[in-house]
């Protein structure tokens, strides 16, 4: 090769050389920028990831939740409120904050909830008048006193202490008030003395004498319920001279005083369950000119109604659990208003089956067969009679499908399921002592 095609040849290699190492050089500097760029992108990919992770949601939202799942409103919602209902629920304290603000309720209520309610979140509620609280404890009873425009007041805890009675002694507008699980002696003195007050309930209370007496000075009590009443004697109730309807339940430490709220010209409606109600209550309290509704049960000491004749304006009368009871059904065919007898758990053999349908104007009857029952065809002559409920204790030594036929296909058609307004009921009870 000459001399000038070798150096020619070397230019050209060299430029290529140049060309390669300036191809390298771009190569290299688009692989680094790319990698930048991509480096770049996977950081934001990175923040991205971490913007996009779910969040353990704020106080103030848990807050909201739990508010519209025990009240079933949001909080705002709350304050717009005249009326809440709060039922089968487990409060805590942070959940009875929310209330503080519904100043509008007039109506508030807490039934079968468990937990604490404290009553002075309830100081913003100005127009309240309903109250009813139902829960395992109730705390600050002393709040009570800034609602005392209330007129209907229900509480019920598993503790009552009897010092909530000196409240409630200034709350002049109540005109229901129940108490339940009181468990000390509660002085009713100040409660009776409530102008407005017309109904009263009492439920597991102990109740000594001294406040039996107090509450019988009432000017305005019309009904009156207790459960558990531990007071003996009742007689001082016959003063409570407006009076119309009474229920005295699970009274096992009555001795007297039942005959004597025949002095109460008003009543209409008496219930006495559990006492030893006696013959001669019966014919004391048979002196009452008015009484429409009576219910006496599981007295073992009662064997003659035949006194309760007298009362010519009885429309419904209950004789339940009465074991003993000898005589006296057939009398009742004097009482022309009489629609429904009751004589669940109370054996009626055949005697007294048709002594029963003597009574022309009954319109429901129920009663146990005893084990001499043989048939209770002659009731199927009771013109009026819709509903009868045949109680019986297996197993039966007659053929009581035989009369209950007679009936389905003399009177009423068809055999009525339990609860029926109309038609032939059989239930089975038992075992009951004396049957």
């Amino acid at each position: 090769m000459k001399r000038g095609e070798r150096g020619a040849g070397r230019s050209s290699t060299g430029a290529i050389k140049k060309k390669v190492g300036e191809t390298l050089a771009g190569g290299k500097r688009a692989q680094e920028s790319e990698c930048q760029q991509t480096s770049r992108g996977q950081a934001g990919t990175t923040k991205s990831n971490r913007s996009n992770k779910v969040q353990s949601p704020s106080s103030q939202e848990m807050s909201i939740a739990r508010c519209r799942e025990v009240f079933g409103a949001m909080p705002d919602e709350l304050t717009t409120r005249t009326r809440l209902q709060i039922h089968d629920k487990e409060l805590c304290s942070a959940d009875l904050q929310h209330l503080r603000a519904c100043s509008l309720v007039t109506e508030l209520s807490f039934t079968n909830c468990r937990g604490a309610i404290d009553l002075s979140v309830l100081a913003g509620m100005s127009a309240l008048k309903d109250l009813q609280i139902f829960v395992s404890e109730i705390s600050s009873h002393e709040a009570l006193l800034q609602h005392r425009q209330l007129k209907r007041l229900y509480l019920s805890q598993s503790n009552m202490g009897s010092g909530i009675a000196q409240y409630l002694q200034h709350m002049n507008q109540l005109e229901e008030l129940v108490l339940e699980y009181i468990c000390d002696n509660i002085d009713l003195s100040g409660i009776a003395r409530l102008p407005k007050l017309r109904y009263l309930r009492l439920s597991d209370a102990y109740i000594t004498e001294e406040s039996l007496i107090a509450l019988s000075k009432s000017k305005c009590l019309r009904k009156i319920e207790s459960e558990k009443l531990s007071t003996p004697d009742f007689s001082h109730l016959a003063e409570l001279q407006p009076l119309e309807e009474l229920t005295l339940g699970l009274c096992i430490h009555y001795q007297k005083g039942f005959g004597a709220l025949s002095k109460l010209p008003l009543l209409r409606y008496l219930k006495i369950t559990s006492a030893l109600v006696t013959d001669e209550d019966v014919r004391e309290l048979s002196q009452h000119e008015g009484l429409k509704g009576l219910h006496i049960g599981g007295s073992m000491k009662l064997t003659d109604i035949t006194p309760l004749s007298k009362i010519k304006t009885l429309e419904e009368l209950w004789l339940r659990s009465l074991f003993w009871l000898k005589s006296g059904l057939g009398s009742l065919r004097e009482l022309r208003n009489l629609h429904r007898l009751d004589m669940s758990t109370t054996p009626v053999n055949d005697d007294e089956v048709k002594n029963i349908s003597t009574m022309d104007s009954l319109v429901s009857i129920t009663f146990l067969a005893s084990k001499g029952l043989k048939t209770v065809e002659p009731l199927a002559v009771v013109s009026a009679l819709k509903h009868l409920n045949i109680q019986f204790i297996p197993p039966r030594t007659f053929e009581y499908a035989e009369f209950v036929d007679y009936l389905i296909h003399t009177k009423y058609g068809l055999l009525s399921p339990e609860g029926e307004k109309y038609g032939v009921v059989l239930i089975t009870v038992g075992p009951l002592p004396g049957c």
